[in-house]
């Protein structure tokens, strides 16, 4: 099948990554990149619906009471492409540096795959052009639409390109797979004196240092090692003067987990170890938790159902501590999320996502297509 799907999509969908990697957008302002779509979906004869401001919907409908969704995510980074190509991005500090460029290229040929199939088709398909993966979640907006119930979805799929799986491999596992994510703020109030007369206040920063060395020992000494956790500090900020001691530290990050246990644990010794801190000190810490994105979590019935649709090609997966907004899919029907191996050590393509050289060749697009293919061939929705 990748020959033949090769042979008759290949120059298309090289096309039309590279045009979408000229246009990345910031999330939930993919103007272009929406208008591009619609045009594509509109040449093929298909009928669209827009959604969550520059989302789209694309439904195939062939009569049938079930219905399978495909989604995509839309949108780019605020990163400075370095790749010194001829399709490089055109937007200023904006870049495809995550693939959504190729996950869009991929579903836009499978809708021509299925247009020009439909006569096969056992099955309604929708597919979802989503905006805003990045932030601040455009399946959670998706969904609020309503979008899911309007078409009575019962199972979501989507894939992500992956720089660690080889080119033309296919990986995933059961459960959770991408994980969730809390991003928090610690603000941490003393007093301030003379770096002369250290006595007289309250030294925020020695309080911040003790609150990060605290924290890098809840993974480790908190948590069961065989259990995936991780809590990150990426900013601190504090201090006004080198000869001031600093009465005000603010510190963002995030908490990485797999379970629901896990993040209670963390969450917990987080708060303990703040109070024991204040005590200690006689300073003031507050903090601001925000929930961000939920377990990316694959259906272990629909999972077995739909692997062996990859055959040799397929990988069993480690967790992954990136978290995906196709979370909120997967709180609502089940699904299947895979990546799609895109390496290839050879020609230079192992720079990780959101990296200023994150490239691929457009071959791997097709075995995503077959990925989706076969996907549907081995659920019965299309001949």
């Amino acid at each position: 099948m990748f020959d033949t799907l090769k042979d008759k999509y290949f120059d298309e969908i090289k096309r039309l990554r590279r045009d979408l990697h000229r246009i990345p957008e910031e999330g939930l302002k993919e103007f272009k990149t929406s208008q591009y779509i619609k045009d594509y979906l509109t040449g093929l004869g298909l009928e669209y619906e827009e959604i969550a401001g520059t989302g789209v919907l694309c439904y195939i409908d062939v009569g049938s009471e079930t219905t399978y969704a495909f989604r995509t995510d839309m949108d780019g980074l605020s990163i400075v492409e370095n790749n010194e190509i001829d399709f490089k991005s055109t937007h200023p500090d904006m870049m495809h540096a995550c693939g959504h460029d190729g996950h869009m290229s991929i579903l836009l040929i499978f809708a021509k795959y299925l247009s020009e199939n439909k006569d096969k088709l056992k099955d309604n398909i929708l597919l979802i052009f989503q905006p805003a993966e990045e932030g601040p979640g455009g399946a959670k907006i998706i969904i609020k639409e309503g979008v899911l119930k309007k078409y009575n979805v019962a199972n979501v799929f989507a894939l992500h390109l992956s720089p660690n799986v080889p080119k033309g491999k296919y990986s995933s596992k059961p459960y959770g797979f991408y994980a969730a994510s809390t991003e928090f703020t610690v603000f941490i109030d003393g007093k301030a004196s003379h770096g002369a007369a250290p006595h007289n206040g309250m030294d925020c920063i020695v309080i911040a240092a003790q609150y990060i060395n605290g924290i890098q020992s809840i993974v480790s000494r908190n948590i069961n090692p065989i259990r995936e956790g991780l809590v990150t500090i990426g900013t601190i900020n504090g201090g006004d003067r080198i000869n001031i001691i600093a009465e005000h530290v603010e510190m963002e990050g995030t908490i990485r987990t797999l379970d629901k246990e896990t993040y209670n644990i963390i969450d917990k010794r987080m708060h303990t170890l703040a109070e024991g801190l204040s005590e200690a000190y006689d300073c003031k810490i507050t903090y601001d938790w925000r929930p961000f994105y939920g377990i990316t979590y694959n259906d272990k019935e629909l999972y077995e159902k739909v692997v062996p649709a990859f055959k040799d090609d397929y990988i069993l997966g480690d967790a992954i501590l990136s978290a995906e907004d196709f979370s909120f899919y997967s709180e609502e029907v089940p699904c299947f999320f895979y990546e799609l191996g895109i390496r290839e050590e050879d020609k230079g393509y192992v720079h990780p996502l959101h990296n200023a050289c994150f490239n691929f060749d457009e071959e791997s697009l097709i075995y995503g297509v077959m990925g989706d293919i076969n996907i549907l061939k081995t659920l019965g929705a299309i001949e």
